[in-house]
Formats: structure tokens, sequence, C-alpha cells
């Protein structure tokens, strides 16, 4: 669902179960599952144009050049937010906020991420949907929205879901894009 007067994009998915993650978002039956926090119900082309209905420009961006590029990609920021729950019993948090690295047991600290559009390959395919990849944080190319933290890069086999979120495999999620600042048109 897009929301154009509140500015923000939802999309309903459900957690992946994958251990170990460098994706917060794959779509419906996408490649990266295996290292996703979660299935989105959606392809990577409507999930991009959700992301320039809210007012998202990938004019602004700079892609990662490849995965687990240490220079941070750009672009509009965006804040994820993730909910769950029964009603009563919902909770709401910040993408990044349910991230650990079980090595240094350190959550990932409060950011902005950032959308990038993720690109077209040779092929004329659009490399989020062949990777079927949405959302990052090890700096990938294909990922359409991505940390601008290197949280995740050189971090593989650390970064988990934090379990205390309760958060078990097919739990239905709703994921929440909202960009950060106002878009200024000329």
């Amino acid at each position: 669902r897009v929301d154009t007067a509140k500015r923000e994009a939802t999309v309903e998915g459900k957690v992946n179960g994958a251990k170990f993650l460098e994706f917060i978002a794959n779509t419906k039956s996408g490649f990266r599952a295996y290292e996703s926090a979660f299935e989105l119900n959606t392809d990577a082309l409507t999930f991009n144009v959700a992301m320039i209905l809210i007012g998202l420009d990938k004019a602004n961006s700079v892609a990662s050049r490849y995965h687990f590029d240490p220079n941070p990609p750009q672009g509009d920021p965006v804040e994820i937010w993730v909910e769950w729950g029964r009603a009563g019993s919902r909770k709401r948090v910040r993408a990044e906020e349910m991230l650990v690295d079980v090595e240094t047991k350190k959550k990932f600290p409060k950011s902005d991420w950032v959308y990038t559009g993720s690109s077209l390959i040779e092929n004329g395919k659009y490399l989020a949907e062949t990777d079927g990849v949405l959302i990052g944080f090890v700096h990938d190319p294909a990922s359409i929205i991505e940390s601008a933290l290197p949280n995740g890069v050189g971090r593989f086999g650390f970064i988990q879901l934090d379990s205390s979120l309760g958060l078990e495999a097919g739990s239905p999620i709703v994921l929440t894009v909202k960009p950060v600042k106002a878009v200024t048109k000329p």
C-alpha cells in the first residue's frame, strides 16, 4: 500500500527464519531468502515503484559497486519500521534495532537507510528482481534500499535477527518505509 499523503509505503510479509543475515527483506520467493530476515509479498519492480511514488529519487543515489563494498551507498534517506503481533499487543520497531551482531553482542545503532533504486544489468534485467533483494545492510548493488552504515560489511555469519523479539519463522509482519525529509521539487 502506498499512502502519498503520509509519504509512506507498507507491505505485508513474513519472517524467513534465516539464521545468518545480509538483508532485511527479499521479494516473494526471492533467491536471497536464505539470508534475509523477511519475505515481503511483492516483487522488486512493484516495491521500487512504491518508493518512487513516496518521493524517492534514484538521481540522488550512489549505489554500492559490489557486494561488501566498503564505501557507503548514498541516496534519499528513509526510515524502515517493522510491526507484528496481535491487536492489543502489537510491536513496532525500527529495522536496524532488530539486528544484532552475535559476536560483539551489540545491536545495530540507529541510522538512516538510503534509497539506491538498484540497477539494470547487461541483459536489461532489473538486478533487484534477479537477486530477489529489496533491503540490505552489506552494501550490495542489488538492494533497492541499503544501510548507510557498514554494520554488516565483513560480518557474515555474525548478524542475526534479535532472538529476544520472539519472532518465529512464518510469523506475519508489516514493513513500512518512510522518507526522512521532505522532497523538494524544482
